[in-house]
């Protein structure tokens, strides 16, 4: 038998946003990486798939982020959510991190808007 308990806290927390924020459609900002996977994978767990759509934004600062970004909106699908990718363009900066996070957060914004999502779920 497995446990679940390293993961319980998090279907407590995503419950809680859920119940807060009411009944619609979820975004979860998933980048692949296994922290916002499980994110994702705990929304689908209590909102139900059909009520979820995973947002990936590809800055392209990597090789393969256009092939990342495909492989979380494949793993949405297989779930039954929605996978939503957004190329964003970077800007320059005294912070290549700093720009990344902007683009990335103003991608979101306008993803929320044009889906009508209730709210983004984010890790971090």
């Amino acid at each position: 038998m497995t446990s679940t308990r390293s993961v319980d806290p998090l279907i407590a927390a995503v419950t809680a946003v859920r119940d807060r924020v009411g009944p619609g459609l979820y975004g979860v900002a998933c980048s692949g990486g296994a922290d916002s996977l499980a994110l994702a994978h705990a929304m689908i767990a209590v909102a139900g798939a059909p009520h979820v759509v995973t947002i990936t934004i590809d800055h392209g600062l990597s090789p393969d982020s256009a092939g990342v970004a495909a492989k979380v909106a494949r793993w949405a699908n297989g779930q039954g959510a929605a996978g939503v990718i957004r190329r964003v363009e970077v800007g320059a900066r005294a912070s290549l991190e700093a720009a990344a996070r902007a683009a990335r957060y103003a991608a979101l914004d306008a993803i929320a808007e044009e889906l009508g999502l209730e709210k983004i779920k984010t890790i971090g």
